[in-house]
C-alpha cells in the first residue's frame, strides 16, 4: 500500500470519527450510560429524558433545520456550525431551568446543567468576544466524560480517555482544531465542572 493511499485512509478514519463523534450523539451515550449504572445524577426517567432533549435532540434538530430552510443552507458548513451552536445554547439554557424549577431533581443534575450552561457561556466569551478559539466540540465532548468517570470511577476513566484521544486525533487531522484550541476546550468544560461542583457543593 503506497504512503498516498494511507494517509488517504487516515483522512477518511479521522472524517467518520469526527462526524458520529458529534456532541449530541456522545452526550446522549454517555448520558445512557450513566442512566443505567448510578441514580446520582437522575432521579427518574423524566430527568434523564429532559437531558437527552436538551443536549441530544435539539442540538440534533439544528442539523435538520439548517439542510431545510434555504436561507440558511446557503450559508454552508460554517452557518451549519452556527446554528448547531445557538440550539446548543437554547437547549442548554433550558436544561438548566428546568433543573432548577424540577422540585425533586439532585443536586448532582443541577450541577450537571450548570456545567454546560457556564462553558457555553465561556465559549461565547472567548470565541465570540476575545476572538480566542476553543473547541466547542471537546468542550461538549469532555463534560459527560468527565461526569462519567467522577460518578463511575476509575473503571470509567481508560474508555474515556480512549474516547477523548480519538477524537482529539481526529480533530487535529482533519484540522478542524489545532492542540491548543481543542486541549482549550476539555478545560474549559473542565473549569465549568469545578464551579458547578462548588455552587451545589457536591
Amino acid at each position: 500500500m503506497s504512503i498516498s493511499c494511507k494517509l488517504s485512509i487516515r483522512r477518511l478514519v479521522a472524517r467518520v470519527i469526527r462526524v458520529v463523534s458529534i456532541p449530541p450523539v456522545v452526550a446522549s451515550s454517555l448520558f445512557a450510560v450513566l442512566f443505567a449504572k448510578t441514580r446520582n445524577i437522575f432521579a427518574d426517567i423524566h430527568d434523564f429524558l429532559m437531558s437527552i432533549f436538551c443536549v441530544g435532540v435539539l442540538p440534533i434538530l439544528s442539523y435538520f433545520v439548517h439542510a431545510v430552510v434555504p436561507i440558511l443552507r446557503k450559508t454552508g458548513r460554517d452557518g451549519q456550525r452556527r446554528l448547531a451552536f445557538v440550539f446548543s445554547g437554547i437547549g442548554y439554557v433550558i436544561f438548566y431551568l428546568y433543573s432548577i424549577v424540577r422540585s425533586n431533581c439532585t443536586l448532582f443534575f443541577r450541577q450537571v446543567s450548570s456545567t454546560y450552561l457556564i462553558s457555553f457561556f465561556v465559549l461565547v466569551l472567548f470565541n465570540k468576544f476575545l476572538s480566542f478559539k476553543m473547541s466547542g466540540h471537546a468542550a461538549s465532548i469532555s463534560a459527560p466524560i468527565i461526569f462519567l468517570v467522577y460518578h463511575l470511577g476509575i473503571l470509567a476513566l481508560v474508555p474515556c480517555l480512549i474516547l477523548f484521544l480519538l477524537v482529539f486525533w481526529a480533530s487535529i487531522k482533519t484540522r478542524r482544531h489545532t492542540i491548543f484550541q481543542f486541549l482549550s476546550g476539555g478545560v474549559c468544560s473542565a473549569v465549568s465542572f469545578v464551579v458547578g461542583n462548588l455552587l451545589y457543593r457536591v
